[in-house]
């Protein structure tokens, strides 16, 4: 199989407040503060976009590799998936939505996603572990 890369949920919902108050605070803070500070609020605004609107989860033969802008985060091999299940669980994760899937590997390992088709996702991941097995 080739690799196949799954982009991120985003929850609009929560993500414009966030931007709202990010960017509004530096709309307040504008006639009091000197432009460095503006500069960088608005770029500091500017990389959480990036960072979220970018959130990737690329499949392979072998791993589950996350990604967030441009930096893996996390690998996983995939035999060492135990279980995937359905989650809204709100901690902080690499992903941008509450529609989530909580991913169980390892002994104690544990992270979220929010694939946009995430029937689709947990059956690939699940496919290319059963290869790995029979393998």
């Amino acid at each position: 199989m080739n690799s196949t890369t799954y982009p991120t949920a985003i929850s609009w919902g929560i993500w414009i407040p966030v931007y709202a108050l990010i960017l509004g605070q530096g709309i307040f803070f504008a006639q009091e503060t000197s432009i460095y500070f503006l500069i960088f609020h608005f770029g500091l605004a500017i990389a959480i976009y990036f960072f979220v609107v970018r959130i990737k989860y690329v499949l392979d033969d072998t791993h589950l590799k996350i990604y967030m802008g441009p930096f893996l985060y996390r690998s996983i091999e995939l035999h060492s998936i135990k279980k995937m299940e359905m989650s809204r669980n709100p901690i902080s994760s690499p992903a941008a939505s509450l529609k989530r899937i909580a991913i169980h590997y390892n002994k104690w390992g544990y992270v979220l996603v929010s694939p946009k088709n995430r029937e689709l996702f947990i059956e690939d991941v699940f496919a290319r572990k059963n290869q790995l097995i029979e393998k």
